[in-house]
């Protein structure tokens, strides 16, 4: 685990050709692929779903390797997780999707492929946020607007009452508050 998160792509061969699990997890419940996904070491990603690592591992809480994929902007390795088999929608134990981590870290291209792999712009996690709240919260106006041509709700609520416009007016995001507002957005 440590050579793959390390990105040392020979080290981690060699473990792998002398019998090492691809299932294997360390104290944290996270298998070598998701330690990969997370510290940004794609070439030993890459080498472990070759190598036929579970794309699917999530740890115990729920986070995914697709997850930290998304959360590291890796384009490529989300592809290749996605076209391996890892479902472009599922949620970590909060809700969280990799679209929503998409949406809130402003991953415009992730956010564009996900939604054509058939993320949905209604799930929300615990606490309700979409991942056009995630994205309006952060001020991500360009996907905001993929989000809304997709069908998204503009006038979704979270658990607490808020739309995606009173986070992005709360935040003092002006360009993303006037689309939200073009289109029927209320705070």
């Amino acid at each position: 685990m440590q050579a793959a998160g390390a990105n040392r792509v020979e080290t981690s061969q060699a473990l792998i050709e002398k019998g090492a699990l691809m299932d294997a997890r360390n104290a944290r419940g996270q298998s070598a692929l998701l330690v990969a996904c997370y510290t940004g070491a794609g070439e030993a990603a890459e080498l472990l779903v070759a190598y036929g690592a579970p794309v699917n591992a999530p740890d115990r809480g729920g986070l995914s390797p697709l997850l930290g994929a998304v959360q590291r902007g890796d384009l490529n390795l989300v592809r290749l997780l996605v076209f391996r088999g890892a479902p472009a929608e599922a949620p970590s134990a909060a809700g969280l999707t990799p679209l929503m981590q998409a949406a809130y870290s402003g991953h415009d291209a992730i956010s564009g492929f996900l939604l054509e792999r058939g993320a949905s712009t209604s799930a929300r996690t615990a606490s309700g946020l979409t991942p056009l709240i995630q994205a309006a919260a952060t001020g991500r106006t360009a996907i905001c607007r993929m989000l809304l041509e997709r069908g998204a709700d503009v006038n979704a609520r979270d658990a607490k009452g808020a739309t995606a416009l009173t986070w992005a007016k709360s935040r003092n995001h002006s360009e993303t508050a006037k689309l939200l507002q073009s289109v029927g957005g209320i705070a």
